[in-house]
């Protein structure tokens, strides 16, 4: 069989709501496959630490015929997950090979022959967390059948309806090929063929699954004593919550627990109690791991994990999940005060989720909330402090908090800028690790944009907590609230009041009145003029297009590495195959990958590209999987001040909202006048030869000169031609006066006048909220009251905290969300930032003024979906 092309014998196709997969049997040797049919994953089995090149083994062929060392391969681990998985990944192998990526599954020698079942299971429980969520092929031999001997037809058929259930239960496995690396079996064909009969006969017989329990207790025996208590506080709020807590009886002579399965999917909801004990369960595991795929199917309230006792180690598939904190970790924590937090969260989401399904609409997002407090997570006691008087005054009052606000399985930057632009007001603690902070500076320049171009229907109130020397020139003209020091904790229920005062009834301090009139804090006309002057610095109009006036050079570029990622909306599809003629024109040899409307392309691309650009229009913006592919990006750029990943074209008009997408750094726009100024209409029509795309595509000159200037700037940054340093990926307020500072005295509100004047109500006679339009017409001028330039703020001081995300990254330590570097191994992921639970006050505020404004919430609001 060397050197024999792999052949397809047979396949079976498994139909699902995520589209089709395909289970294939193949004969011929697996290093003869087509670079052009290139699998995601290759599977291998050593004995622990011996990877020997031993002729006869797929270990041994790959090191002969592809110059694979496994052994190499170790040395350099992408991730190492034997202490849960008993395997490892590898780093992405070189370009020129047939397959992505190695992983090896490590096993005991002389292991018994019950472990054979283990074997096969372990298989599809890692595969959770390597695949992350997102479709992957993969190759492997049959396993465990060569120097260990085990019945290739028993070993086949566990593998074959292994994969199947796993892939109805939710993994994104897109095709697996089990290929034999001998002549014709019988034996084996028909098994196969046995177990296509039977998946076809079941694939259009769907299960009705009747939900017969509100909470699926998931745990370790050892761990029973917690599952009384949090049983026995859930039934205290409500006697006629069904609850499955008894022990899951886990059948070890099976590839699939298909009784767990349908008890998880006849469940409202999955709650792994996460302990040690836990994590060191295999079984525990592997059920976590199919609650993982079952959550693909029933959406992301469905697993609530809650994190009871510190895990040291904590498991990569565990790390993928956000979970709830119940941990006692500082003082005036209890267990039992914890407990009850925990059954009150359970019992709380489970019946918001039961009337968000009785008034649930086509919005698949809503985002609710009244107002958002902005803080730095090293200031948490004053952001808790706050949000605790809400609860308490004014308990109808919708506060962003993110410790307990961001969603189970969401992505924490849409949640942050989405929310953003649902409130009302926006409360910044200001401080010092507040102005240090990346992400609390997005949220003020945020804001800050919201007040300009919304001043009617928006407020933002800066309140200084901590004795500093200076702000930024842009919040001294805001102005901020004195609450430094101990007044803080004596001033909160005034300011809570003052919040809800403009929440309920639109009734402003009077010191905020003239500010959204006088300091329009961002010029985006300066911007579009900047990107005009810079193509006529650099470029000669040459009839129907644009040509450089410094010619450059391309050197040959690094075939291993991923150069270009385009994330395109299916509208603009054209202005992306016109930039990618661009590059292929200039550059044959640059690698660049196309995103498009459900593709089905994972986001690993995203990870690994060095240059990504992303084509901005109201489509795009509108579009889940897109706005995804777009924070990936944002979330690299941030953490790469250095180098320019991100470039960002705007192919057409936005719309309102998100707020956040007027204030990304656009490097190219189609909506700037200069373009169609540039040529009278002319058409130019060009051939492209890609493997995503073949054909003749015609644009008009502007386009094409636009991707021309586009193309050129990916380029010269491909080939070091420039040293040019990203922009903020969030525009900053008052960028004309950056870097300027004022005195803190010369720009605090005294609290007597904040807090004992009489709220304003907005007049109609108001000024008009700005549109982006007009905030484009505006200047900067400053008011002649305030003092001039004083000395500039280092930008580059920082803490582990300033770019830190509120929520962490899948597999990421809560401090960094970069990607691991090109020569970084990934141990086992560390514990994620959990969402923290807040006590919730019983009592309710007896203050008339409170009430009023409580009820007066009530009359307004309607029913919403909460975030979690």
């Amino acid at each position: 069989m060397a050197g024999q092309p792999i052949r397809v014998q047979d396949s079976i196709t498994v139909d699902t709501s995520f589209g089709s997969h395909v289970v294939e049997l193949c004969y011929g040797d697996i290093t003869q496959l087509p670079v052009e049919e290139k699998m995601d994953i290759i599977m291998v089995s050593a004995f622990i630490g011996d990877y020997s090149n031993v002729r006869g083994t797929l270990i041994g062929a790959l090191n002969h015929r592809l110059d694979l060392s496994t052994a190499e391969l170790a040395r350099d681990k992408e991730m190492d997950l034997r202490t849960h998985y008993s395997c490892w990944i590898s780093k992405p192998l070189p370009p020129g090979l047939p397959l992505g990526r190695l992983l090896c599954f490590e096993k005991t020698r002389g292991g018994d022959h019950d472990s054979l079942k283990k074997q096969i299971r372990d298989i599809f429980k890692v595969l959770v967390p390597i695949l992350k969520n997102q479709s992957t092929t993969i190759i492997t031999p049959l396993l465990a059948t060569g120097h260990q001997r085990s019945d290739e037809t028993i070993v086949l058929e566990a593998t074959v309806n292994g994969a199947i259930s796993w892939i109805q239960a939710g993994l994104p496995l897109k095709t697996l090929k089990i290929v034999l690396y001998q002549e014709d079996s019988k034996e084996l064909n028909a098994c196969f063929s046995k177990l296509k009969t039977k998946q076809m006969k079941s694939q259009n017989k769907k299960k009705n699954t009747t939900l017969e329990y509100d909470v699926f207790l998931l745990y370790q025996p050892t761990d029973s004593n917690v599952v009384s208590r949090l049983t026995e506080k859930l039934h205290n709020k409500r006697a006629d919550l069904t609850i499955y807590s008894s022990i899951s009886k886990f059948d070890k002579q099976s590839v699939w627990q298909e009784g767990i399965f349908d008890l998880m999917m006849g469940s409202k909801r999955v709650v792994p109690l996460l302990t040690p004990n836990f994590v060191n369960s295999d079984e525990c595991l592997e059920m976590f791991n199919m609650a993982i795929c079952c959550t693909r199917l029933r959406g992301q309230d469905f697993l609530v994990p809650l994190y009871f006792e510190t895990i040291q180690i904590m498991p990569v598939s565990v790390s993928l999940v956000q979970f709830l904190d119940c941990r006692v970790r500082k003082e005036g924590d209890t267990p039992e005060l914890k407990m009850e937090l925990a059954s009150a969260r359970l019992i709380l989401e489970k019946e918001e989720k039961e009337r968000n399904d009785v008034i649930k609409t086509e919005i698949k997002d809503n985002f609710s909330n009244d107002v958002f407090i902005s803080y730095a997570h090293k200031n948490p006691k004053e952001a808790h402090l706050l949000l605790d008087e809400f609860e308490k005054q004014f308990p109808d009052i919708d506060v962003f908090f993110d410790r307990q606000d961001l969603q189970v399985g969401g992505m924490w930057q849409k949640s942050l800028y989405f929310s953003l632009d649902a409130v009302r007001c926006v409360v910044a603690l200001v401080s010092s690790a507040y102005l240090q902070s990346v992400v609390c500076q997005e949220e003020f320049n945020i804001a800050m944009y919201r007040t300009q171009t919304q001043p009617r229907d928006f407020l933002l109130i800066l309140v200084c907590i901590e004795d500093i020397p200076s702000v930024p020139y842009v919040y001294g003209q805001q102005q901020l609230v004195d609450c430094r020091g101990n007044q803080f904790s004596k001033l909160v229920p005034s300011l809570a009041q003052s919040v809800a005062a403009w929440v309920t009834e639109k009734k402003k301090p009077e010191c905020y009145l003239n500010i959204s009139k006088s300091v329009p804090m961002f010029n985006f006309e300066r911007e579009s003029e900047m990107r005009e002057k810079d193509v006529y610095d650099n470029y000669s109009v040459k009839l129907n297009s644009i040509q450089r006036k410094e010619p450059y050079k391309m050197p040959p570029l690094d075939q291993a590495e991923n150069h270009v990622v385009v994330s395109v909306s299916q509208n603009d599809l054209s202005l992306a195959t016109c930039l990618l003629y661009q590059l292929q024109k200039t550059s044959p040899d640059m690698r660049t990958t196309l995103m498009v409307d459900n593709t089905g392309m994972d986001m690993k691309c995203l990870q690994s590209a060095k240059q990504i650009v992303v084509f901005l229009s109201r489509q795009y913006l509108e579009s889940a999987h897109h706005l995804e592919e777009l924070f990936i990006s944002i979330i690299r750029q941030r953490n790469d001040r250095n180098r320019k990943i991100l470039y960002l074209c705007q192919a057409s008009e936005l719309g309102e909202t998100p707020s956040f997408a007027h204030l990304l750094p656009i490097d190219v726009s189609l909506e700037d006048a200069f373009w169609k100024k540039m040529f009278e209409e002319a058409r130019k029509t060009v051939t492209l030869d890609l493997p995503e795309l073949k054909g003749s595509f015609t644009y008009s000159s502007q386009n094409y000169s636009a991707m021309t200037k586009l193309a050129d700037d990916i380029l010269r940054a491909c080939a070091g031609l420039t040293d040019v340093k990203p922009s903020p990926v969030i525009a900053e307020a008052g960028k004309e006066r950056s870097g300027d500072v004022m005195e803190l005295s010369k720009c605090l509100v005294d609290t007597k006048t904040f807090f004992q004047n009489k709220n304003t109500q907005m007049s109609s006679a108001e000024e008009k909220p700005q549109t982006t339009e007009n905030v484009a017409k505006t200047h900067s001028v400053p008011p002649s009251n305030l003092p001039p330039q004083e000395k500039p703020i280092d930008s580059s001081a920082s803490d582990p905290m300033s770019s830190e995300p509120r929520n962490p990254v899948p597999g990421i330590s809560s401090k960094s969300v970069s990607s691991p570097s090109a020569n970084q191994t990934l141990s086992e992921p560390s514990i994620p930032q959990p969402v923290a639970l807040s006590q919730s006050p019983i009592s309710s505020a007896d203050d008339q003024e409170s009430a009023a404004a409580s009820e007066a919430l009530k009359e307004k609001k309607s029913s919403t979906c909460n975030i979690l």
